[in-house]
């Protein structure tokens, strides 16, 4: 199950590898930040199909998070640079809606996977009321279907990156 904690300012603080996968978002990139992705990247809009209703959701979050945390300046700044950087978060953030964004379904429209559906939920953390998991689970057999082979690819990853000596050595019988 792709899984990600996003901070009050939207940054992916930690990401399990099918989430990086399904997000298309490489660890390090600087669209780590899913409000930025949304708005500045300009493969949002073919990665969400429904960019529209993404892009609301976005700010009605920010618009949450601004009301809960005033004094915040990480949290001013990333408003700041995405109203320089974005007509389309100037207009919508001028609409001044609140939402707070517990569940729901998502599609994406994925490079390589294709088509994919999900339910998410998001849960706040105990430790840290400020973070919040979100998961996805899929809502048809072919996402179903996309998560195992991306799943494949993931742990393919893994071994091509780990040192020799840690992959294990099989034996042929002869």
């Amino acid at each position: 199950m792709p899984a990600f904690v996003l901070s009050t300012c939207m940054d992916v603080v930690a990401a399990n590898g099918l989430a990086d996968a399904v997000l298309a978002v490489p660890p390090g990139s600087a669209s780590r930040n899913a409000a930025k992705q949304v708005f500045l990247d300009p493969a949002a809009r073919a990665l969400y199909p429904d960019w529209a209703k993404v892009a609301g959701d976005t700010v009605a979050h920010l618009r949450l998070m601004t009301g809960r945390h005033p004094h915040d300046r990480a949290l001013f700044a990333l408003i700041g640079e995405l109203t320089i950087g974005s007509d389309d978060f100037v207009r919508l953030w001028s609409r001044q809606e609140v939402m707070v964004k517990s569940h729901g379904t998502k599609l994406l429209a994925h490079p390589s996977a294709g088509r994919l559906g999900f339910a998410y939920e998001t849960f706040v953390l105990p430790e840290d009321l400020d973070q919040i998991l979100v998961t996805y689970t899929p809502t048809d057999p072919e996402t179903h279907a996309a998560l195992s082979v991306l799943a494949l690819g993931d742990r393919a990853a893994v071994h091509a990156s780990a040192p020799a000596a840690a992959l294990p050595t099989v034996r042929v019988a002869e």
